[in-house]
């Protein structure tokens, strides 16, 4: 809960700078090195908080290790949803299209390095949806999971609607030979014109 409240605060903290540099991209008029740098600073903000955390539970530096993925959505265009996904380390943020396909949208690849201890490398994307597509934030195993004809053609057609928590957690939990890390994911729906 202290990261979240850690990224809402810097988020807050550099809004008109993001909001700023995010409207000139989409629009055309920005560029990205501009929007990069400011996901960098908001996220180099929460190396303090994270490391005085790990101070106050008398932790070894090196014991606390944070991967970070977010999405922020801009909840005005119910035709074309905009929004911005941005991480440190190897969580992957994957668009789920109607026709139940997978196609990654952020993929970090290589080392992941963490925060607090390690400078941070945000990778970003900005990118739309269409009534009809799911987002989803996933740990690396469970982007595996999608890669897999079978787990992933599953899990397209488990997620294409929202189902109620159990359900959802359940699917989460399918059996695979191939993935027994953890797994989390959070799904974001894009239904504007579905009647939701």
């Amino acid at each position: 809960m202290q990261v979240l409240r850690s990224i809402r605060t810097r988020i807050n903290e550099r809004a008109p700078d993001l909001d700023g540099a995010w409207t000139a991209l989409v629009s055309g008029n920005g560029d990205k090195r501009a929007l990069g740098e400011v996901l960098t600073a908001v996220v180099a903000a929460l190396t303090d908080p994270l490391s005085e955390l790990g101070r106050r539970r008398n932790q070894a530096p090196d014991a606390l290790a944070v991967e970070l993925t977010c999405v922020l959505s801009r909840l005005g265009d119910t035709d074309r949803r905009q929004h911005l996904a941005f991480g440190v380390g190897g969580g992957p943020v994957l668009r789920l299209s109607p026709d139940q396909s997978w196609a990654p949208i952020l993929d970090p690849t290589g080392s992941t390095p963490s925060l607090p201890h390690h400078s941070p490398d945000v990778s970003w994307d900005a990118f739309e949806t269409k009534p009809g597509d799911v987002v989803a934030l996933c740990t690396a195993s469970t982007a595996g999971l999608t890669r897999n004809p079978e787990t992933g053609g599953f899990l397209a057609e488990q997620w294409i609607d929202p189902a109620p928590l159990p359900r959802y957690l359940w699917q989460l939990n399918i059996h695979s030979q191939t993935s027994r890390d953890d797994r989390a994911a959070v799904c974001l729906w894009d239904l504007a014109d579905n009647g939701h």
